[in-house]
């Protein structure tokens, strides 16, 4: 039967809604956890900053989940994109455009700089440094929370699980991505553990394995070491465990007990509805707090800069 056309007028509106939705790309907010600008400053009409432009219009329109490119016969800009191998390709996409637009709104005129998102993170420089792990780590991120129930074996766990973990994601060069993810359910009475490890891909599995055993005995020698939640994010790689899950899908290795079982006895992630920051002067640090899981991040000071 024909619509009246009286009811044209009223329905137009709703039709151009629903392709106005169809047709926009899925946004997502994305969360910023910390940021590395460094290197001199270039000018506004320089010849890097021409190029730097163009790298990040080819990084944002990347379809892949790591990519690398280089802009420029002279005044040469190097960049890298690298998405979390377990998040959505239409997450990695929107995560990356982000970066790539806030980078250097960030980072104003630094020719050198990192951005690293919950979900994908982005760097670029005035000089090559693909297929070399940069020593150091930009921010150590720690769960207040101590494992209480025996609490030793618990660590022994997170520190094996986080082993196999990174030796999976260094041996993964067959993959597009180095990356794994995993769990330990180490013993009924105590926590399932959740972890994950990734190296950007550029690197060799020799030199993805010696980056994240840096950042691995940074944090299993520091005074964190017995949290029962802990994330190091690096230039190279980073890893992170929690006791709940919070990655997406199967995980590549289940230690302990089955990969049901351990779902069984895990407890179910709480949803992140509020976000609240306060800084406490002095000590370079501040206390995060994400619904009732509450963090603490440490930025690590180098060369007079601050990553925030």
């Amino acid at each position: 039967m024909a619509l009246s056309r009286s009811l044209l007028p009223l329905l137009l509106p709703l039709l151009l809604v629903l392709v106005v939705a169809l047709i926009l790309p899925k946004t997502t907010a994305e969360t910023l956890l910390a940021q590395s600008c460094e290197g001199s400053n270039y000018t506004a009409n320089s010849e890097f900053r021409s190029n730097l432009q163009l790298l990040l219009a080819s990084l944002s329109a990347s379809n892949s989940y790591f990519s690398t490119d280089v802009v420029g016969s002279s005044s040469k800009a190097y960049g890298l994109v690298m998405c979390r191998g377990d998040v959505d390709p239409d997450d990695c996409k929107a995560c990356v455009h982000t970066a790539s637009e806030n980078i250097t709104q960030l980072c104003v005129r630094s020719k050198q700089a990192i951005v690293l998102y919950d979900r994908c993170q982005l760097r670029y420089s005035d000089a090559r440094f693909f297929s070399s792990s940069r020593d150091g780590w930009i921010i150590l991120m720690y769960n207040v929370g101590d494992f209480q129930r025996d609490p030793e074996a618990s660590t022994a766990a997170a520190k094996r699980l986080m082993g196999k973990v990174a030796d999976r994601a260094a041996r993964n060069v067959s993959s597009p991505l180095l990356f794994a993810d995993g769990t330990i359910a180490y013993r009924s009475d105590l926590p399932v553990i959740y972890g994950l490890a990734q190296c950007t891909s550029d690197l060799s599995s020799g030199i993805c394995r010696q980056c994240l055993q840096q950042i691995l005995d940074v944090y299993w020698s520091s005074a964190y070491a017995s949290k029962k939640g802990g994330r190091i994010l690096g230039y190279s790689c980073n890893f992170r465990y929690e006791i709940y899950p919070f990655f997406a899908g199967d995980p590549t290795i289940s230690l302990g007990a089955t990969a049901a079982s351990a779902a069984s006895l895990s407890p179910s992630p709480t949803p992140v509805t509020n976000v609240q920051v306060a800084t406490q002067s002095g000590e370079g640090e501040d206390s995060y707090l994400h619904s009732n899981l509450f963090f603490k991040i440490f930025y690590l000071q180098h060369g007079g800069s601050s990553w925030i």
